[in-house]
């Protein structure tokens, strides 16, 4: 080992004081990281799922504006013959099956979060 040669480098060594780390720091360093990567990883999820949305919304657009452009004439009979088909459809059952199956999907939702939650709860307690 080299030592100095310096006598005040020697003292001001001498002097201080050895410095330790907490018995408990790799492991909350490893927590850091990993939470860390957890908030990357959702971000990186949040982005995809708009990214995706947005591609879709995009892709219906021009498709109707594709329609709108090739069959302009067309496409006005068209919705004037599905307006009068919806006029005549009652659309009560429909709305209940649609209002239940949002039910189920925030009941889905709920469910998921607090299974989750209950999930990082135990990890933390083991």
């Amino acid at each position: 080992m080299n030592k100095p040669k310096d006598d005040a480098l020697r003292q001001v060594l001498q002097e201080a004081p050895g410095y330790r780390l907490s018995p408990n720091f790799c492991f909350r360093t490893l927590q850091r990281v990993e939470a860390q990567a957890r908030k990357q990883r959702k971000r990186a999820e949040r982005r995809l799922f708009w990214t995706t949305v947005s591609l879709a919304a995009l892709l219906v657009a021009g498709g109707t504006a594709c329609l709108w452009i090739a069959y302009g004439e067309m496409w006005q009979t068209i919705g004037e013959q599905v307006a009068e088909s919806f006029q005549r459809i009652d659309l009560a059952p429909y709305g209940g099956i649609g209002l239940l199956v949002l039910m189920l999907l925030v009941l889905d939702l709920g469910m998921r979060y607090a299974y989750h939650a209950r999930q990082r709860r135990s990890s933390r307690h083991d």
